[in-house]
């Protein structure tokens, strides 16, 4: 099973990142880039998603602490303004501006892993930050399920699945039709 390093300091994303990969990667997680940097001399990785904006050690600090050609592949994660021009000079070319779907984020750990990349993206990126939707804002569900594509999504630091939404409204359905 390939071995994938979060780093984020947000505990609830974090924590929604780590659920949402684990049955697909082994995951270790890091609050920040001191925390991974140990992680890091202790075990190795197949990729890392990296968020740049981090207090103690940023995800940027991080990145160019590592030997470019050693690194495992990164996917740069970043509410950021400037993020494209940021993972340009970092040598990044897999990255999303939050929010995003959790399908965008899959599809880019699967390319950082495609065999023979041993580079920290290998393919161009797939446009201008924040092309990677805007799912999650004004998501509500209330006896139907609204905005929640049937891959996923990351709503304010939670994980959220098309299953589980279908879910939730079937065990609360009651909440909403004046039972």
């Amino acid at each position: 099973m390939k071995r994938i390093l979060i780093v984020e300091d947000e505990p609830d994303l974090l924590e929604a990142l780590a659920f949402a990969l684990e049955d697909r990667y082994e995951v270790r997680t890091a609050a920040n880039g001191r925390g991974a940097l140990e992680l890091l001399a202790a075990e190795s990785f197949d990729a890392m998603i990296v968020d740049l904006m981090m207090p103690v050690m940023s995800g940027a600090e991080l990145i160019r602490a590592l030997d470019a050609a050693s690194r495992p592949p990164i996917v740069v994660l970043s509410a950021g303004r400037d993020l494209r021009e940021t993972c340009a000079e970092l040598g990044i070319t897999h990255y999303l501006q939050k929010p995003y779907r959790l399908s965008d984020l899959l599809e880019k750990i699967a390319a950082v892993l495609q065999p023979g990349d041993g580079s920290s993206g290998g393919t161009a990126p797939d446009g201008a930050p924040g092309s990677s939707g805007n799912l999650g804002r004004g998501l509500r569900v209330r006896g139907r399920i609204a905005g929640i594509p049937r891959s996923g999504a990351i709503h304010h630091g939670r994980v959220v699945t098309f299953e589980r939404a279908e879910a939730w409204r079937g065990t609360n359905d009651h909440r909403h039709s004046g039972r």
